[in-house]
């Protein structure tokens, strides 16, 4: 039975998932050419109505992907074949950050996604990197299971999808790298900021280092500095919280007025905290980032970082095992979460 139909302002997000549906024909087909269902088979498939993708199969005809035999029916073009080292296609992994409606990245998500990037594709596989339509938790396992991919590795999934994750983990290999306030209830990887925190904020402790200022936004540098501010260590501590902190007079003054003697920030916030230090002329105050500093920028202080690479081999490990696991084997694998330290 083929899908109820979609309205005319749904096409193009359709359109798209039939092109992404002959490219996998065509990545998985390699030199050899197949004949795609018919124009009605597929505008039931897609649920769209069939002027659409006789319109979208004229365009990939057009882009050499497909061509017609009179006749007889419309297949897939050798000589826009995508080429491998062996014979067989290498599995296809699709890489997803976020809600997957970036619309651009920072520095440090563009330095995850390379480690990623590179641990994966060493291991003889290649990338999808993958982009969502869906608008609510309904229409999500449908949109990742018409991806077309092998295995699916997905950075930071909101929270509300934890039943989703839960249940395409069954149907799909799924690894995330979540944070450990959000992690999920299927196979991944996270930071462990607790442990590094809990030390960071014992070593403080022992220097004498008791006025603390947190600055800070973002969940990341929250949940570390939740273990720093560790009752037992009796810290005396002021804490301003937003998204972003500005570092401007009303700032300044109020850390002259505190008076710390460790300056908690975020890492892209580090230079701008220094100068402000330096303008109040606050002397031995301690600044402690956490990640995400450009490799243009000075910084004198305690930085803070995940440790990219080993969160990419250890993701691409549970990604090997879970391929090389059957659909059932899968089913019963435990859903855990390897974390891993911080470097710093």
């Amino acid at each position: 039975m083929g899908r109820k139909p979609k309205r005319a302002n749904d096409e193009p997000s359709e359109t798209l998932k039939l092109r992404h549906f002959i490219m996998n024909l065509i990545y998985r087909h390699g030199q050899n050419s197949i004949m795609i269902p018919s124009s009605r088979q597929l505008a039931a498939s897609f649920g769209v109505a069939r002027s659409t993708v006789q319109l979208a199969l004229e365009q990939m005809v057009k882009d050499g992907f497909l061509f017609g035999k009179p006749g007889i029916g419309t297949f897939t073009n050798p000589a826009r074949a995508f080429t491998f080292s062996g014979e067989e296609p290498p599995p296809l992994i699709g890489l997803l950050w976020g809600d997957g409606r970036n619309f651009f990245y920072d520095h440090c998500t563009c330095c995850q996604l390379a480690a990623l990037g590179t641990r994966l594709t060493e291991n003889g596989w290649n990338i999808r990197n993958v982009q969502l339509a869906a608008s609510s938790e309904k229409d999500l396992i449908p949109e990742l299971l018409d991806l077309h991919v092998d295995g699916l590795v997905w950075c930071y999934p909101r929270p509300e999808y934890a039943k989703e994750l839960e249940k395409l983990s069954k149907q799909l290999p799924l690894v995330t790298v979540s944070l450990p306030m959000f992690e999920f209830n299927v196979a991944g990887v996270s930071s462990d900021f607790k442990t590094v925190g809990r030390q960071l904020g014992k070593e403080l402790s022992e220097k004498g280092r008791r006025r603390l200022f947190f600055a800070v936004s973002g969940v990341k540098l929250i949940s570390c500095l939740d273990a720093v501010r560790d009752p037992v260590f009796k810290f005396d501590e002021k804490v301003v919280s937003g998204a972003p902190i500005a570092f401007d007079d009303e700032l300044g003054k109020a850390i002259s007025e505190f008076a710390p003697d460790a300056l908690f920030v975020n890492g892209r916030q580090a230079k701008a905290a220094l100068a402000l230090l330096r303008k109040e002329r606050i002397e031995n105050c301690l600044v402690v980032a956490l990640q995400d500093i450009a490799g243009c920028q000075e910084f004198s202080g305690i930085l803070l970082e995940e440790n990219l690479d080993l969160m990419a081999v250890e993701a691409t490990s549970i990604m090997r095992n879970l391929l090389a696991s059957g659909t059932a084997e899968r089913r019963k694998v435990a859903a855990s979460i390897k974390r891993l330290p911080l470097k710093g």
